[in-house]
């Protein structure tokens, strides 16, 4: 049993210092960058262990499990804007730029790391660090991208890739952590070894879970129509939503949690299964105009933006982001067993992987453009679902924070990005690698330190690619925003 005591005068200050700082710094980041994702990183690694280490540990860890549910909030809600899916082509496109997006890191580096007396590392070792490194971080990707942005075709495309990576990237979890625990195991009798099972099965579960998830939401909307309309109208009314979006996420967190799949697949397939099936439009034909519901029939999105929209943003979101920054081992990225090299090893291999990832964009580049009946180029555009742009003379927040479920009924002013400029978002949009990179990162450094343990060097060297290529996309991204809108694009 654990008794009620208050917390000292120290733990008090540090807490409410850190909590405090988070939401100024990702205003000023947000301000001046327009990327304030990176406030909460640089208060995170300045409260961590590697630095002032003024937060204690069994704090930092609540505060790792907070930013957890942060990240799960954030890719729930992308699921919730998808009800409206982009075209057959748009997902074809996604799924080669995701493909090149994950191959590219592990073939760059297994030709870096194969270098006979530069690096000097394993096969196995290079296929680790190109694993870690083949995720694009989602929760950065979706708080930098403005609703508009999200309704061009090429926002369209980097959300849809950035998804597929970061699953990739979890699946790619359950094979490192297995390959990890074997090589660990086993020691220097079989290092490395590991049986095909191991990355067949979350594999096929992901995909599983991708395949049923549609047939269950398409059953599932079936049997709405099929109830009486009194008792389905009141199932879109604000406590319902409420109960239908907290039930279905932790549900399905849960059963792909426990099938061996990814909690983060489980958060998106919960979001987008729930925009499909409770989507007020769909029963627009069978209302019963005898009955009438509380309120106008509230969608999943406008409730997610009454009950769970400003905790997210004000709280969840920049703890999520500092815990990645408390979690960065920054004192090692500069000397390893007395050495300096790891930092001009960190910095080739952290631009090799920018590289890497930009690459995405020659998908686009090559790609031939949606064509109307007359001709002329179609632009995509997403369903009429996200929020509308902060105003103008307020400083840019990573989203736009809600006031009132009619603010998804104002529409969107269109815009249409030209081939360059999509080509530049997806380019840079696909660069930052963040919270998955880093569990990669972390699972794999049984793997990447070898059977050597004192000699970190290769894990420092991953960790500078994560940390550069956060900022450098984040940045990016925030910069194209911003000479966008000071251009009238945006």
């Amino acid at each position: 049993m654990v008794r009620y005591s208050p917390p000292s005068l120290p733990l008090l200050l540090s807490s409410s210092s850190f909590l405090f700082l988070l939401n100024i710094f990702d205003y000023l980041a947000a301000r001046y960058l327009n990327a304030g994702l990176l406030g909460p990183l640089a208060i995170g690694i300045i409260f961590g262990p590697e630095v002032a280490n003024i937060i204690p540990d069994n704090l930092q860890l609540t505060f790792i499990d907070l930013g957890y549910i942060g990240l799960l909030l954030i890719v729930f809600e992308a699921g919730l804007g998808s009800s409206g899916s982009p075209k057959l082509e748009g997902i074809t496109l996604a799924t080669v730029t995701a493909c090149i997006g994950v191959a590219m890191p592990i073939a760059v580096s297994f030709a870096l790391f194969s270098i006979p007396g530069v690096f000097g590392y394993t096969r196995l070792q290079a296929f680790a660090a190109g694993a870690s490194l083949c995720s694009t971080s989602l929760g950065t990707t979706l708080s930098l991208l403005t609703p508009r942005l999200r309704g061009t075709r090429a926002g369209s495309v980097l959300q849809c890739a950035a998804l597929l990576d970061d699953v990739v990237g979890l699946v790619i979890v359950g094979v490192i952590q297995e390959l990890g625990s074997r090589d660990a195991s086993m020691g220097a009798k079989a290092p490395g070894k590991w049986e095909l099972r191991d990355i067949v099965q979350p594999v096929m579960v992901s995909i599983a879970f991708a395949l049923v998830v549609p047939l269950l939401a398409w059953a599932s909307q079936l049997l709405l129509t099929l109830l009486p309309s009194r008792r389905r109208d009141r199932l879109f009314s604000s406590k319902p939503q409420f109960f239908i979006l907290g039930l279905g996420l932790m549900g399905f967190v849960a059963g792909t949690n426990a099938a061996g799949s990814s909690d983060l697949l489980g958060a998106y397939l919960a979001g987008a299964f729930i925009a499909y099936v409770f989507e007020p439009a769909r029963y627009t034909h069978n209302l019963n105009s005898n009955f009438s519901i509380p309120s106008k029939p509230i969608s999943p999105i406008e409730a997610f933006d009454n009950y769970f929209a400003i905790p997210l943003y004000r709280f969840f979101s920049p703890v999520f982001f500092a815990s990645i920054g408390s979690a960065l081992p920054v004192r090692s990225l500069f000397s390893v067993n007395g050495s300096h090299e790891v930092v001009w090893k960190g910095m080739i291999y952290s631009l090799l992987m920018i590289f890497a990832k930009m690459c995405t964009g020659l998908c686009f580049l090559v790609w031939p453009e949606i064509r109307s009946n007359t001709g002329a180029t179609e632009p995509y555009t997403a369903p009429d679902t996200d929020r509308p742009e902060s105003p103008s003379n307020t400083a840019p927040m990573p989203k736009p924070l809600p006031i009132s479920p009619a603010t998804h009924l104002v529409p969107i002013p269109h815009t249409s990005l030209s081939k360059r400029q999509s080509v530049s978002l997806i380019s840079l949009g696909m660069v930052a690698r963040g919270e998955i990179a880093l569990i990669v990162a972390q699972l794999a450094r049984p793997i990447l330190v070898g059977n050597n343990s004192s000699n970190s060097e290769l894990y420092a060297v991953v960790t500078w690619a994560i940390l550069i290529t956060t900022i450098v996309g984040a940045l990016g991204v925030g910069g194209l925003v911003r000479s966008w809108k000071n251009q009238g694009i945006l």
